[in-house]
């Protein structure tokens, strides 16, 4: 837009007796209007270029971000059916470990086995216990997780595991036209070629430049302006 007529229309009335004295440097006028416009600027050109490429990176900066998201709300969605579907292995292994126990401690109480094979016993539903304490905690931080990215309640989230495709095979290498199609790669190279465009303005300010500015200002008789130019 700088290469384009900006005009401002305004109005500055004030009554003024004897020498008609300005105001800020403009005259108390009916009406004044004000127009300026770049007609050669090089280091102008320049800038908005820079800006353009900035602006740019930034858009693609943006979609980078935003499939960043996207992926980590889809791994957090799989990570956390992978919990439920062990706690719910977890929960058979607790109640097969408890009874395990309750035997063992039948047998002790009876003489038949030594308190070694109890005390083994309490400690793997111990650890069984252990486990699937861990994985419910981290099942909620996993739902926590998932609530913040999707504005959904994390009391109600759950996954249903026929809902998640199978995940392709990782590439062994990615090509070189990949790597530069890659969403933050082509931000970084807009951004360096944004500061290249901008260190060249820089340089370009030393070249002269032409504006092209108007002014028009209706003045009223009671400032005296028609005296004071007559004499």
């Amino acid at each position: 837009n700088q290469y384009l007529p900006q005009m401002t229309l305004g109005s500055g009335i004030a009554y003024s007796n004897g020498f008609p004295l300005s105001i800020e440097g403009a005259a108390p006028s009916i009406i004044n209007l004000n127009s300026s416009q770049y007609l050669i600027n090089f280091a102008g050109r320049d800038f908005l270029k820079a800006a353009k490429t900035e602006w740019g990176a930034a858009q693609k900066s943006t979609q980078d971000k935003r499939a960043q998201v996207i992926l980590d709300t889809a791994l957090t969605y799989a990570e956390l059916d992978k919990y439920i579907s062990s706690l719910k292995i977890m929960e058979q292994q607790q109640q097969a470990a408890q009874r395990a126990e309750q035997v063992a401690g039948d047998r002790f109480r009876a003489g038949l086995d030594p308190e070694t094979e109890f005390t083994k016993a309490k400690l793997n539903s111990a650890r069984v216990r252990m486990a699937a304490a861990n994985a419910r905690g981290n099942a909620d931080l996993l739902r926590l997780k998932l609530s913040q990215l999707t504005g959904l309640s994390a009391d109600n989230i759950e996954t249903v595991t026929e809902s998640i495709p199978q995940l392709p095979d990782a590439p062994q290498s990615m090509t070189k036209e990949q790597v530069n199609n890659h969403l933050a790669v082509q931000s970084a190279n807009e951004v360096a070629a944004g500061r290249e465009l901008r260190a060249k303005a820089e340089h370009k300010l030393n070249l002269p430049a032409i504006d092209l500015a108007g002014q028009y200002g209706l003045l009223a008789r009671y400032n005296n302006y028609d005296e004071f130019f007559k004499k």
